[in-house]
């Protein structure tokens, strides 16, 4: 089997878990695209507004050295929706979401600049771990699509695609013509359209996207503050699915029951730029701006499938086969959109503050960059980008409340959908809640953040050729996260 037609199918085999029919890949690239500011317990108490992974420019505002650490422990629970009936599924971990140290220069020659400030620092951007389960009957086989992909052209059985057809062909779920009329380049199968079987799938997601950011900043004359970043994004995504079919009824003529199993890793590296402004308009008003540059990304995709299968040839005859795939390998690059940020602070002496940002993102900018052999895919899935995604903008509002050394702090956000209007029927805006609790000692500061983040996504197991026993999935997700954030000045 060539190269092209293996990266083919495995590009649009997976499909995705957000939106209506992607591929793997571009569920992988939105995950990257699609974050979330992160930080200090302060500041995912204060819903991300004005903070300085938004714009580096915040490090200017620094004048004593600071090293702190913020620890998290994120709840998923997504409710699956298939053939009416509803199941739970919850997910936890524990994480390390923000990492800092800042070194404050302050400048004393005769210019305007008051503080130069160097930074270093890890992000957690977006929590990618996952889990849910759906159950029902219904009429159709996912064996469907594998029959259509064998019988595709000639190809003998040795050279089936060893991902999923191959093994089909190998548990006896796809066969030649047993009378020999047929050549070997035909395929047949016991299940089709018509087949009532109840169906069943695990998906365990377990990942992070996260960032390493080198942030220098400076204060001229207390009036203007500038900042850029150089961000080395680091994500790491580990995916299982486990999808079956068992014949309940018995209404399948030799089939008892299938078990597929696929994993993929993803592991990739990327870097941007950060730059940004904040001008100091009166001692109680800041505004800011802030441009974010594509991140240039590559990617290292390691995925293996097996098959199980239970076949009654009658009279007692039942076997199990089971086979399993060759290691998978795939590498390409590619790169997220544009990101810009208008952003306000108004703080009342003494008192607190109340923080605004707005947020632009294209999300139909993602692109794909592919080895020359493979420009069809790339063209490709560049072109389903461009008519699958759109535009966005993003809005979070903060507010802290200063109790003497005590403080309250509260955040919303609302994040635009990154699809085509009319693309599913669900909503893809993303809602977020935020609070928290703070102390500031002479030196010592503690902050405790909580956040709730809940959007409905399509989920599709695989692409059928029959568009009528295509299986949809509605998922319902919530992700809860408290964190505990400890850091001192010196």
């Amino acid at each position: 089997m060539n190269r092209i037609h293996q990266f083919s199918i495995f590009v649009f085999a997976f499909l995705a878990s957000s939106g209506t029919l992607f591929s793997q890949s571009d569920v992988e690239l939105l995950r990257l695209s699609q974050i979330y500011p992160g930080g200090t317990a302060q500041t995912i108490g204060l819903g991300g507004s004005f903070a300085m992974t938004t714009n580096p420019a915040a490090i200017a505002s620094y004048r004593r050295n600071e090293i702190a650490f913020t620890f998290g422990v994120p709840f998923s629970t997504t409710t699956a929706i298939y053939d009416g009936t509803p199941i739970d599924e919850t997910t936890t971990n524990f994480a390390l979401t923000n990492g800092h140290i800042v070194f404050a220069k302050e400048q004393t020659g005769d210019g305007g600049w008051k503080q130069v400030n160097l930074g270093i620092g890890f992000n957690r951007t977006r929590t990618l771990s996952q889990g849910f389960v759906y159950e029902g009957s219904n009429r159709g086989s996912i064996v469907e699509r594998w029959k259509a992909f064998a019988n595709n052209g000639t190809t003998l059985p040795d050279d089936l695609y060893p991902f999923e057809e191959g093994l089909a062909y190998n548990t006896d779920l796809l066969y030649n013509d047993p009378t020999g009329v047929e050549p070997n380049t035909v395929y047949f199968s016991d299940l089709d359209s018509s087949s009532l079987v109840l169906r069943r799938q695990v998906v365990n997601r377990k990942g992070y996207n996260g960032s390493l950011d080198i942030t220098v900043g400076g204060n001229f004359d207390n009036k203007i503050y500038v900042g850029a970043a150089i961000g080395v994004m680091m994500p790491q995504i580990e995916e299982t699915r486990t999808y079956s079919e068992t014949d309940e009824l018995d209404t399948v003529a030799f089939f008892n029951s299938l078990t597929y199993s696929e994993s993929i890793n993803t592991e990739a590296v990327g870097i941007n730029v950060k730059l940004g402004a904040i001008y100091r308009v009166t001692d109680d008003l800041r505004v800011g701006a802030s441009i974010h540059t594509p991140t240039w990304v590559s990617f290292t995709d390691n995925f293996a499938n097996q098959l199980d299968t239970e076949l009654d040839y009658g009279g007692g005859n039942v076997v199990n086969y089971s086979e399993v795939s060759p290691d998978g390998l795939f590498e390409y690059n590619a790169t997220t959109p544009w990101r810009a940020a208008l952003s306000a602070l108004y703080s009342v002496k003494g008192k607190g503050f109340l923080t605004a940002e707005v947020e632009y993102v294209d999300y139909a900018k993602m692109k794909f960059n592919l080895d020359p052999e493979f420009n069809a895919e790339e063209a490709q899935l560049n072109t389903t980008v461009q008519s699958k995604y759109t535009s966005a903008f993003n809005f979070r509002v903060g507010a802290e409340a200063k109790l003497n050394k005590f403080m309250i702090r509260g955040g919303y956000g609302y994040y635009g959908s990154p699809f085509q209007d009319g693309l599913t029927s669900l909503s893809d805006a993303i809602q977020t809640y935020s609070g928290g609790i703070g102390y500031r000692g002479e030196k010592f500061f503690i902050d405790l953040a909580y956040t709730r983040r809940s959007n409905s996504e399509e989920f599709v197991p695989y692409i059928s050729p029959n568009e009528a026993t295509t299986v949809s999935v509605e998922t319902q997700t919530t992700q809860q996260e408290v964190q505990v954030g400890i850091g001192v000045r010196f």
